[in-house]
This record gives C-alpha cells, sequence and structure tokens, in this order.
C-alpha cells in the first residue's frame, strides 16, 4: 500500500465520521428546539439528518475534495 492510498482512506474516514456529528448534533438541536414528541419527533429528526448528513457530505466534496457518492457524476 502506497502512503498515498493510506491517507486518501484516513481522510475520508475523518469525513464521514466529521459528517454523521455534525448531522446528529445539528438534527438533535433542531428537533429539540421544534418541540416535537413521539413518533412526530421521530420522523423529523430522522429528515433532518438525512438533509444535513448529504448537505455537510456535498461541502467536504466541494470545498475539501473529499468525494464519497459521486454527486453531480463526472
Amino acid at each position: 500500500m502506497d502512503p498515498e492510498s493510506v491517507k486518501r482512506g484516513i481522510v475520508l474516514f475523518l469525513g464521514v465520521v466529521s459528517a454523521v456529528l455534525i448531522a446528529d448534533a445539528l438534527s438533535g438541536i433542531i428537533v429539540t428546539l421544534s418541540g416535537f414528541t413521539g413518533t412526530a419527533a421521530f420522523f423529523l429528526n430522522f429528515l433532518v439528518y438525512a438533509g444535513i448528513l448529504f448537505g455537510v457530505l456535498y461541502v467536504l466534496k466541494r470545498f475539501a475534495g473529499i468525494d464519497i457518492f459521486r454527486f453531480g457524476g463526472d
């Protein structure tokens, strides 16, 4: 394994972990502030989490060059 491949793998892993952590924190805050509880809170949390996660992944691709799902095609 060459060092460049290892570096790319580490950056990819850290990018995904940071996207998940950011999405989880922000969606939890948004759902808490919205006042929803029970099933409605669960669905709202899922939708907000998914939207934020893919938004953060897009930002990582756009500004850090970390391409996880190949948004926009090549």
